[in-house]
């Protein structure tokens, strides 16, 4: 395609805001599958086209917008902005994942005060939650996102009402190539935020993560792994923590750092670490660190 374009058929734009207007929901929702590539070419038209979707308050048809808006927040947030409000009065419960993914880009793009977003979850369901944590967590290994990530993965772990079922979501920021972005005060907040009434917790990425960090930072990871096993600790037994070799990892190389250094409080902190895990009864973990004993 060249980068010009051919003009509309005369027809069309009416064609198109009658579907835009028609009662069955599917039909708009078919006529939103298409705006992100109109608004690019036609904006007024693709502006209009949206509008007529959406001139009575809707339950459902918000979500279909969501990849719009998603393009338009950058440079159109004006546009994009009373949408929000919308999306938060008519359809919170049904779109709520859609109002925090849009909610949370808009404050990576500068376009809204972290604090002021943070300050309204509470009053929202969990659904928006994991919108926001979603978002923060995906970006947090980008290098000019990772303050307000940072941030705003703090505020959502300090929060008072953090629903459990967002743990995961917030999980995700350990994966992979988020190691260097994660600070010593993210792992903390996290393993303070940990359920107390579950019992049990996959945390492949966080234990994932603790281990590649204590080949780094051996310091920090003894504390943040002493501060997981005292919130451990709380958690109603039979405790099932998965995947147990992460965690062995990170013990092995917190004890093998303590050892060349010869410092003996740190060796002593990091014997009591491997009892306590042991007396947790985390699953595996007494096999698994007889093996690595016997490959030391």
């Amino acid at each position: 395609m060249g980068s010009t374009s051919l003009p509309l058929p005369e027809l069309l734009p009416g064609l198109l805001r009658r579907l835009a207007r028609d009662p069955v929901p599917a039909v708009r929702a078919a006529v939103l599958q298409g705006l992100p590539y109109l608004l690019h070419r036609q904006p007024a038209l693709g502006w209009q086209l949206l509008g007529d979707a959406f001139r009575e308050p809707q339950t459902d048809l918000w979500r279909h917008a969501e990849r719009t808006l998603y393009y338009q927040i950058r440079d159109q947030f004006a546009q994009v902005r009373p949408c929000l409000d919308r999306i938060r009065t008519e359809a919170i419960d049904n779109a709520g994942e859609t109002w925090g993914r849009l909610s949370a880009l808009a404050c990576l793009e500068g376009h809204l005060p972290l604090a002021s977003l943070l300050e309204s979850l509470p009053s929202l369901p969990g659904s928006a939650w994991k919108g926001v944590a979603a978002v923060f967590a995906a970006n947090l290994d980008k290098r000019d996102m990772i303050a307000v990530c940072q941030e705003g993965l703090l505020g959502l772990l300090a929060a008072a009402g953090l629903p459990d079922e967002i743990m995961p979501e917030i999980e995700g920021c350990f994966e992979g190539g988020s190691q260097g972005a994660v600070s010593q005060a993210l792992a903390l907040a996290f393993v303070r935020a940990l359920p107390s009434r579950d019992r049990g917790q996959n945390l492949s990425h966080f234990l994932e993560w603790l281990a590649r960090h204590a080949r780094h930072d051996p310091d920090s990871a003894l504390v943040i792994a002493e501060k997981l096993a005292e919130r451990l600790a709380a958690v109603a037994q039979p405790l099932m923590l998965w995947p147990p070799k992460p965690l062995m990892a990170a013990l092995v190389e917190i004890l093998r750092e303590a050892d060349q250094m010869d410092d003996a409080d740190r060796i002593r902190r990091a014997i009591a670490l491997q009892d306590r895990f042991l007396a947790l009864d985390v699953h595996g973990m007494e096999e698994l660190l007889d093996q690595a004993a016997r490959h030391s």
